[in-house]
This record gives C-alpha cells, structure tokens and sequence, in this order.
C-alpha cells in the first residue's frame, strides 16, 4: 500500500492496523510448539477482530474530520480542479438574424465549447420600430423585416439610412418636379410621385402674356401642360393663319 503512492490517507490508516497487530506472542520462550499455536490462534481471532472494529472507527473518525476540520484536508489527494467551463463570450459569432445573449459573461456552457443554441437568441428587426423614430433627414431602412440588428436594442444605426431625396424621381406625364428636388427629402427609403410631383400647368392657368405678334393663342388652352411651372409662349401660341390659306 504504501509503495503504490496512495492517498497520505489511505497510508496513514495502513500503518494504524500494523501498529495495532499482536507481534508479542512470538517471542514467549517458555511454551511449548503446541501451547504456542492454540494459545497464537486464540489471540490472533480476538486481536484481529479487534483490530478491524479499531481501524474502521478510526477511518470513519479521519473521515469525518478530513471532511470537516480545514486542517485535515490535506490528508487526502487534491481534488482534481473542476474542468473550466466556458462561457459565451468565446462566442465568435452567431448565425444570420440571431445575436449574442445579453450578459454573455454570466452564461456557462455545458463545455469548453459554446454552442449557438446556448449563447444566440432571436434578433430583433427593424420593423419593431416606427417610421417617425429615425433621426431627421433619415428613414427606416428598406425591408426591414428582413434588416437584424446587432444588439438587444436597435438603434438608429442598425434600421435608419439617410433620406432620399426628390431628385432621384423621374415624375409621370404631365407632371412636373417640386421645385429644388435635392433638397426635398423623402419620409420613406423610396420617394414616391405623391411626395415629389405636381401636376404640371396648362395654358389657361399660368399663360398669362399676350402671344408675340403673328401667333394667337391655341385653341385648347386647358389641355396644354407646359414643362416648367410657367408656361412660355412656344407652349401655348401657335402661328396665326393668313387669308392667303383661304385661297
């Protein structure tokens, strides 16, 4: 036992027994082979039996205080350390529209490695937030379903771009840009014709110079639109016509 390397423990109690064993009955000179091997038998069963109770009450007596008592600890092996579990802040990255847990540092892994399952949870979207959140000058991202942000709380970082502007918008026929369209700025991340256009006017309602002299003034005024917001003569005069065409 003692040359095996065992616990100081198992050691310590190892020697207790050997002490306890009877050698004495071996060095009576004065009994005979056959007195000495009766009287060596009869001792040997009472001495074993109480050498057995001795070493287990003195076992379970060390046992307790090993356990208990600080200073007897080092009766036994060391206790191997713990294998050091990881925790979620050894998660490089987690998968598309999920994000690294809040208090990372408080979560232990089952292992030495993290799983997404442990250390991931559902990302939020930019949908969750309302179109009048952004900043000025600044809209809700396009899609945004589909736009994850990077923490548990989307910022305007995560869901809002700059807004566009009307200059980007090719307005329908017969309808004319607002004036200055750089600098009208749109409330969604597309413009639309409804923020950017307005009907472009006729003849009858911004024409009102008298048509150069040769030229009167077209028939269907109302039916005319013009290409900027006032209409000129070349839109809405016409050459007159001559008495020579009626020959």
């Amino acid at each position: 036992i003692i040359f095996s390397r065992p616990s100081p423990f198992v050691s310590l109690c190892a020697v207790f027994f050997v002490s306890l064993f009877p050698l004495n009955h071996l060095f009576r000179p004065c009994q005979t082979d056959s007195a000495r091997e009766m009287a060596k038998a009869h001792f040997d069963r009472a001495a074993l039996k109480r050498n057995v109770f001795l070493t287990v009450v003195f076992m379970a007596v060390l046992l307790f205080l090993k356990e208990n008592v600080p200073f007897f600890a080092g009766f036994s092996h060391r206790r191997k350390p713990k294998e050091e579990l990881a925790n979620c802040t050894t998660m490089r990255s987690c998968r598309s529209s999920t994000i690294l847990r809040v208090n990372a540092a408080l979560k232990q892994c089952m292992g030495r490695r993290c799983t997404q399952e442990e250390c991931c949870v559902p990302a939020l979207s930019c949908d969750t937030r309302p179109d009048t959140w952004c900043p000025p000058r600044t809209v809700t991202i396009a899609d945004p379903t589909y736009v994850y942000c990077k923490t548990s709380v989307c910022t305007p970082k995560d869901c809002c771009v700059p807004a566009p502007t009307c200059a980007t918008v090719t307005c329908p026929k017969n309808h004319l840009l607002h004036s200055n369209p750089s600098s009208t700025a749109c409330r969604r991340a597309a413009c639309t014709t409804k923020e950017c256009c307005i009907p472009a006017p006729t003849c009858d309602t911004t024409f009102a110079a008298s048509c150069p002299v040769g030229t009167l003034p077209l028939v269907d005024q109302s039916s005319t639109y013009c290409k900027a917001s006032v209409c000129t003569s070349e839109e809405c005069c016409s050459p007159a016509s001559s008495c020579a065409t009626l020959i």
